[in-house]
């Protein structure tokens, strides 16, 4: 795997961990939750230029970095060289950091090199390419096995790291009782399909899953290629995984009546209610946060409505700036903490949308352009996109915290402190 997938699916892993209570198996995936955590505030700090050391404080304390680690957190964030720590003069006391965070992947290769500092024990390295490997199909577990031994593996590693990934949910098992076996699967990708799919898996040779793994690959290397055009299986091959649903299709009929189907892999992140022509990336949480808040402004808002919300996001893009009302004051926490904009005070109380980074908010557009998430009037003219935030729940967690997980109560003048701190609004010292 490439240095950013690696730290795509640590970020991912650490993200599902966070709802299950510390236990000797989460301290034995301390490279992951910590690298991850590093990355979590690269990706706050992307796209702020300088950051005084209030805003650090509360940033970091935002993604549960406390105040006591933060001087070690922030020089191991200098090693990636993606952030440079200023400190005054004749002291060792910081000041404010200055980023130089272009990309995302950026970000997810400085993951994967502070994992390999951190440490990692060879079962916790070894969980990343077998959590890669059931993304693309699933396997019986002595399959898996063999796979990861021929690249190089150790049998007992791989033994550990199915055991914890089957331990923190990671993977699912399903047996195929008419054939004897038990397949392994990545839920997320594979949960939906598992029960269609599971029995004509088994019917398999090796030789078979060999090139479905291959044309998997094929495909989410290039997405939307013609079906005639894949090489990386036999013609029975790819017209059992378009037939099956183990790739999507979508296929084009022009007005002279000539047809052409499209391939497609099944999404880890996806969004849109259709096929897409790429893969959206966002192991953050980053644009579906943008698209909750969209999607929450357009059907529930009870205060006001958007009622043209990709003018509004179309504007935010063109001109870097987008909206002219009290509520954009109070009720974008999450989006300035996550530094997709910034809250800018206007004249008589009002605030706008500053546009902070872009290219989430260009995946979100791409994302709303081509789904279904917008039914409403677009002629009308409307910056009001004033949605309550209050709290945003990644997928895992949603799926996860009803059964391992207790959040803490509300605590508003924390919440307060902490906004007027990213705001870098606060009094000196509070942070």
């Amino acid at each position: 795997m490439k240095p950013e997938e690696i730290g795509r699916w640590i970020f991912a892993t650490a993200k599902h961990l966070k709802v299950f209570v510390q236990s000797a198996q989460t301290a034995y995936l301390y490279a992951i939750s910590s690298s991850a955590r590093d990355g979590e505030l690269l990706l706050r700090l992307r796209s702020q230029g300088t950051v005084g050391i209030q805003k650090l404080r509360a940033l970091a304390l935002d993604v549960g970095i406390p105040h006591q680690e933060l001087t070690n957190t922030l020089e191991r964030l200098e090693s990636t060289n993606l952030i440079h720590i200023n400190s005054r003069v004749n002291t060792s006391e910081i000041i404010e950091i200055h980023e130089t965070i272009l990309t995302e992947n950026e970000v997810y290769r400085a993951i994967a090199k502070l994992f390999e500092k951190a440490n990692p024990n060879e079962s916790e390295r070894t969980m990343l390419p077998l959590i890669d490997l059931l993304s693309k199909l699933p396997l019986t577990e002595d399959d898996a096995i063999s796979r990861l031994c021929q690249n190089g593996y150790n049998e007992e590693d791989i033994r550990k790291a199915l055991e914890l990934q089957e331990a923190y949910g990671l993977l699912r098992k399903q047996p195929v009782s008419d054939f004897g076996i038990t397949l392994i699967y990545n839920e997320y990708l594979w949960g939906r399909k598992i029960e269609k799919i599971g029995s004509i898996l088994a019917k398999l040779q090796k030789r078979e899953r060999d090139g479905l793994i291959a044309l998997i690959e094929e495909v989410q290397a290039s997405q939307g290629q013609s079906i005639d055009n894949l090489i990386s299986a036999p013609k029975q091959i790819v017209a059992l995984a378009a037939k099956t649903g183990i790739l999507d299709t979508t296929t084009i009929i022009t007005a002279k009546n000539d047809q052409k189907t499209f391939v497609f892999s099944p999404h880890f992140y996806g969004y849109k209610t259709g096929s897409q022509t790429e893969m959206i990336i966002d192991p953050a949480d980053q644009v579906r946060l943008f698209l909750a808040s969209i999607a929450y402004g357009v059907h529930h808002s009870i205060d006001f409505r958007l009622q043209a919300p990709l003018a509004f996001v179309r504007k935010l893009l063109r001109e870097g700036e987008a909206g002219n009302a009290t509520p954009i004051l109070r009720d974008y926490i999450l989006l300035e903490k996550q530094g997709i904009v910034a809250v800018k005070q206007l004249s008589q109380g009002r605030g706008t949308f500053t546009l902070q980074k872009r290219d989430i908010v260009e995946k979100a557009l791409d994302v709303m352009e081509s789904g279904s998430l917008m039914d409403v009037k677009e002629g009308i003219n409307s910056d009001r996109f004033l949605v309550t935030q209050q709290n945003y729940q990644s997928p895992e967690h949603n799926r996860l915290i009803g059964d391992f997980g207790k959040q803490a109560g509300d605590t508003k003048q924390f919440d307060q402190d902490l906004l007027a701190a990213v705001r870098e609004a606060a009094q000196r010292g509070t942070w």
